[in-house]
């Protein structure tokens, strides 16, 4: 995986965009003292697992392959190699999903109901608000990192795109309302739906064939590019 700098993810999401050029889309309680932590560096992928290290083009693997699709999937993912466990973007995640437990819903349980999200942006701004929490302090920059613009940007921006028909296919009432997006939500919908999601996932292993054929290298490079955001 190509080294990236930490920086502020910008709205735009490139990955989402491969995605459309390839055409695959037919159709925690809140805790309000937040310890500071330290950004994790090395040999890690972006979910704390380490990496296997760089993969030569030339002697690309299925199981290769497969931890990129696994990620294109994820809706916690970040870009390039950045570790996504202790990041402030975890934490930012971490304080949305206490307004669910806020507002007394259980977010299992939405999930498994495949209901729209019932939670505005106004709930979110006015549960940040409430608990004094508007913002975070960022560890690596050590700025102050405002949780409902992230909500704007990075939790709710992967909106549509890849998603947009696996919500359709889990029978999500309105897949393209935008806080169906919010990333603990929609990790909740994945996570409640499996099978959902493996023949999603299935249908885009199809796509890759359909485009590259058994060119392994090049489904790796592409999703490569898939996997990275635009950042600033």
């Amino acid at each position: 995986m190509p080294n990236m700098e930490y920086r502020p993810i910008s709205v735009t999401v490139g990955r989402i965009a491969s995605i459309a050029i390839l055409g695959f889309l037919a159709a925690c309680d809140f805790e309000p003292d937040i310890d500071p932590v330290d950004w994790q560096t090395g040999d890690e992928r972006r979910f704390g697992n380490p990496s296997s290290g760089e993969v030569n083009p030339d002697e690309v693997t299925d199981a290769d392959i497969e931890i990129l699709i696994d990620e294109v999937f994820e809706p916690y993912n970040l870009p390039g190699d950045q570790v996504y466990g202790g990041s402030v973007y975890e934490r930012a995640d971490l304080v949305l999903k206490g307004a669910y437990a806020y507002y007394g819903y259980d977010l299992d349980n939405l999930a498994m109901l495949k209901q729209d999200n019932p939670l505005t942006e106004h709930d979110f701004l006015k549960y940040l608000n409430s608990q004094h929490v508007t913002s975070i302090q960022d560890s690596v920059t050590g700025e102050d990192f405002f949780v409902f613009a992230w909500l704007e940007t990075g939790a709710i921006g992967t909106r549509g795109g890849l998603y947009l028909g696996l919500l359709s296919e889990i029978g999500v009432p309105n897949p393209d309302y935008p806080m169906n997006y919010e990333r603990n939500y929609l990790a909740a919908l994945l996570k409640s739906h499996p099978l959902e999601l493996d023949e999603a996932k299935d249908a885009f292993r199809d796509q890759l064939r359909f485009y590259y054929g058994e060119n392994a290298a090049e489904v790796y490079e592409f999703l490569e590019t898939v996997d990275s955001f635009e950042v600033e």
